[in-house]
């Protein structure tokens, strides 16, 4: 199946019998390790990881430790699971120069099933009743019956996962309160307009018929969420996803105060909601907007007060405790008390972490996703909401869902025919598509639009036009005039945070404007660009003192500090001494000032919203005048610099870019080559998963 044409460049000896086996055509346990190792297809720990498994399970053959390795490597790129196909087909096989003939696919499935390190899925027993009954050993890898090799802890969140969301989406809200329901979408929304109806937008102004009415999907999105188990509303930036949250709360606490006058008499009963966001700064812009969105609601005092404006961290919501190993208080055997939760940035949050936050949640609670199914997925392992999208491809319901939901949505919501085959899931996920934040005329939305359909000429002819200077390309040459536009780019979007004297001003201004790029090291990554904006601002004295704690330094924490409830991701400012609640002070007891992790509302007003640690407690710490595009998602930022190298568009996405583009509220600048602008629309993120297969399993049941 393998054959080695020529003996890799080691710094392994060769042994007698690696010598014999190097004659005889047939690599050995190592050195067909080594050879993916020095093509970069596995890193140096997965090659131990293989070695140690393949001792501890009697398993000698290369092939399957290859396999082995690579289901390894490809965990921590962000896959959860090994697909050979893909693998054969990347580019890393073209490092590999010819060391090693490409393999049979089916022959090298074959023999990794064949492994005592592998549980295979048995296809030809009867489907059990749940999915994660189906393997019985406790093998440390799992075939499954498409061909994809997991790591079992990975197989095993997948599973539960996919048990879960189906049983919740398959499931509809008892008792539900039709006229209340429709009452309350009324008066959130407006009444429904219907084909043929006379539209006014004022006293004495035209009215119009209408031939048709478009179909108004934030109100299609409440209904569904109040109406199921399990929502999931997807959109891209400003199509109004916590706005919708917001009438969707209040709907549930209006069904829930109508139920309690119906069946105690008793208008005052506990409502618990959460809300949830991956990071600390996802959070704090959930309650912020939150708070917004509830001040203007039409609706009770009552009702407004049962809405929660405080959104934490799920780590803080499951109760994190630290260690070696992070545990959680919170989980399927202590429960939240919750009814409903509410989970912002969905995209963002990895296979391990939602499949732990939905254990913890009680079965009969609502669960309501937001997010946008196109954006960057979570830096661990899984795409889980592009992967729960993925099992719904199409804008329908089932047709007695469909009918339900015309009644409170008006005409033009879409049945799928009798025997579609569809997932349960189907009837639970709405996308919105209309942005109120960038308009027809709005460049960034055009841009954001032509690269999310991977339309490389027409991203640049958006870039190049006159009619949208809010979007503009330039190169990207250290040496050249483009590196002096850059700088005085930087220059002038860091200016105002850095003249601030007061700190939590100081915070809030550094997030007006933010460089951004794919990679962190090498030419135009983070460290390079770090490096070059601290020097241009110190020679603009802009910035002055020590290299690590001078006064308005940017810092974004790089591990996870569950005592201080730091996470990995969160940014701060260094503020000096904060003397006379001022920048600045005494030097040596230099503050940072972070953007509180659950930040407090008293009397309809935020306090509490930002904290102050001594500089000397924090965990690693990085700066962060520029950052990954990783990193970025969850913030909002006035401006964005985007620096994309031709190095760095070697393994860019077209993902990875419209998350760049889409921080920006008003202003992008791409520092970027035509050729790296478009090679990087031009590929599409390709993450390995069996998550949406499991979704839609026929062989699933209730």
């Amino acid at each position: 199946m393998w054959g080695l044409l020529r003996s890799p460049s080691t710094r392994h000896d060769c042994r007698p019998d690696e010598r014999a086996s190097r004659a005889r055509g047939r690599p050995t346990m190592t050195m067909l390790l080594d050879v993916l190792l020095e093509a970069a297809l596995i890193s140096s720990f997965d090659r131990e990881f293989a070695i140690a498994m393949g001792r501890l399970g009697g398993e000698q053959r290369p092939e399957a430790l290859a396999a082995v390795a690579l289901a390894s490597h490809e965990t921590n790129e962000g896959h959860t699971c090994l697909s050979f196909d893909s693998v054969l087909r990347g580019d890393g096989w073209r490092n590999i120069e010819s060391d090693v003939s490409v393999p049979e696919i089916k022959s090298w499935q074959a023999l990794v099933s064949s492994s005592p390190l592998v549980a295979r899925l048995d296809t030809n027993r009867p489907p059990a009743r749940e999915p994660i009954a189906e393997v019985q050993d406790v093998r440390p890898l799992v075939l499954d019956d498409q061909g994809r090799l997991y790591l079992r802890r990975y197989w095993m969140f997948q599973q539960r996962l996919a048990e879960d969301v189906r049983r919740r989406s398959a499931t509809a809200i008892e008792d539900l309160d039709e006229a209340q329901l429709l009452d309350g979408l009324n008066r959130f929304f407006g009444p429904i307009a219907t084909t043929g109806s006379s539209v006014s937008d004022g006293p004495g102004q035209l009215k119009l018929d209408l031939d048709t009415v478009p179909l108004d999907r934030q109100r299609l999105a409440a209904a569904v969420a109040v109406a199921q188990k399990l929502a999931v509303i997807t959109g891209g930036p400003g199509t109004g996803k916590t706005a919708t949250a917001g009438k969707i709360l209040a709907l549930i606490v209006e069904q829930a105060f109508a139920q309690a006058e119906r069946q105690q008499g008793d208008a005052e009963v506990p409502i618990r909601i959460a809300m949830v966001a991956p990071t600390g700064k996802a959070a704090a812009t959930l309650s912020r907007s939150m708070k917004q969105v509830v001040e203007r609601l039409p609706c009770d005092a009552r009702v407004k007060a049962a809405i929660p404006t405080t959104a934490e961290t799920i780590h803080r919501c499951l109760g994190v405790r630290g260690g070696a190993i992070p545990t959680f208080r919170h989980d399927a055997e202590n429960p939240l008390s919750v009814d409903t939760l509410l989970v912002d940035e969905a995209s963002m949050v990895d296979l391990a972490l939602m499949t732990r936050l939905l254990a913890a949640v009680p079965k009969d609670a609502r669960v309501i996703f937001l997010g946008d199914e196109f954006q960057l997925a979570s830096v661990e392992a899984g795409a889980v909401l592009g992967d729960i999208c993925s099992a719904a491809p199409a804008d329908g319901y089932s047709q007695e869902f469909a009918t339900r939901l015309e009644a409170w949505v008006g005409d033009g919501v879409e049945s799928l025919p009798d025997g579609h085959g569809a997932s349960e899931i189907q009837d639970s996920i709405v996308r919105l598509t209309h942005s109120y934040r960038y308009d027809k005329q709005s460049g960034i939305g055009a841009l954001s639009r032509a690269v999310n359909r991977g339309d490389a000429a027409a991203a640049l002819e958006v870039l190049e036009s006159a009619d949208y200077p809010e979007v503009t390309r330039s190169d990207f040459d250290p040496r050249g005039e483009s590196i002096t536009a850059f700088h005085g780019e930087c220059i002038d979007g860091f200016t105002e945070y850095l003249s601030c004297s007061d700190p939590e001003q100081m915070l809030r201004r550094f997030s007006h404007f933010r460089v951004l790029t794919p990679q962190r090291i090498g030419p135009g990554g983070v460290e390079d660009l770090n490096r070059q904006i601290e020097a241009v601002l110190r020679r603009e004295q802009l910035i002055h003192g020590a290299a690590e704690r001078f006064v308005g330094r940017p810092l974004m924490v790089k591990i996870n500090d569950y005592a201080q409830s730091l996470w990995n991701g969160d940014l701060g400012v260094v503020v000096g001494g904060v003397v006379g609640g001022a920048v600045g002070g005494d030097p040596g007891i230099e503050r940072v000032i972070f953007e509180a992790d659950t930040p407090k509302i008293t009397d309809g007003l935020e306090s509490d919203s930002t904290r102050t640690l001594a500089y000397a407690r924090l965990p690693e710490c990085e700066t962060a005048f520029a950052m990954t595009i990783h990193k970025s998602q969850g913030s909002e930022f006035d401006r964005v610099a985007v620096v994309l190298t031709d190095v760095a568009a070697e393994r860019a996405t077209r993902e990875l870019l419209y998350t760049a583009i889409t921080r920006a509220r008003n202003k992008v600048t791409l520092y970027g080559s035509k050729d790296a602008i478009a090679q990087a629309i031009n590929r599409k993120i390709e993450r390995s998963s069996g998550l949406g297969d499991a979704l839609r399993s026929p062989t699933w049941k209730r």
